[in-house]
Parts: structure tokens; C-alpha cells; sequence
């Protein structure tokens, strides 16, 4: 049986997961980009974050969070789902 409880808490898990990881993603993408390709990190967090200012800067490492932490949500909803369907009692 599915508890409510144990739905909602994996989602959260997942969600946060989601939210915590963002920036790296996003660094991870930039740095693969054509115009990035051959520039260091300290380079790229110079020009894309810093110099355009904090609020531009925090809006650029966190874009798609909100998407990517629902994604990460449910993906933990169906591996709970999944462990406690199939496991045996």
C-alpha cells in the first residue's frame, strides 16, 4: 500500500534534489557550449554571473529549476512507488 505520507515526502526529496543541483547543471551546460568551449570556469562564472550583476546572475544559474525539481519530484514518486509495489512483505 502507498501511504500518502511517503508519496508526498518523495516528491519533496526529489523536488529538492532538483532545486540543489540546478546551478551545476547549468554551469555544465554553459561550459559545453560552442562559445564557451576552450574558457575556464573562473571565466565563465565571471562573465555569465557576476558582471551582468547578483539578480541577473542568480536568475541564470537557477533557470529551468522549477522544472527540473518537478521532473526530479516525480521521478522520486515512481521510484517509492516502484520499491513498495515490488518489494515483497
Amino acid at each position: 500500500m502507498l501511504g500518502a505520507h511517503g508519496v508526498a515526502g518523495a516528491f519533496l526529496v526529489g523536488g529538492c534534489a532538483g532545486i540543489v543541483s540546478a546551478p551545476f547543471q547549468t554551469l555544465s551546460a554553459i561550459q559545453k557550449s560552442e562559445t564557451h568551449r576552450n574558457v575556464g570556469l573562473r571565466t565563465i562564472l565571471l562573465d555569465e554571473v557576476v558582471c551582468n550583476g547578483a539578480r541577473h546572475g542568480m536568475y541564470r544559474l537557477f533557470f529551468g529549476a522549477a522544472i527540473r525539481s518537478v521532473r526530479c519530484g516525480c521521478a522520486g514518486t515512481l521510484y517509492y512507488s516502484y520499491r513498495c509495489l515490488l518489494t515483497p512483505k
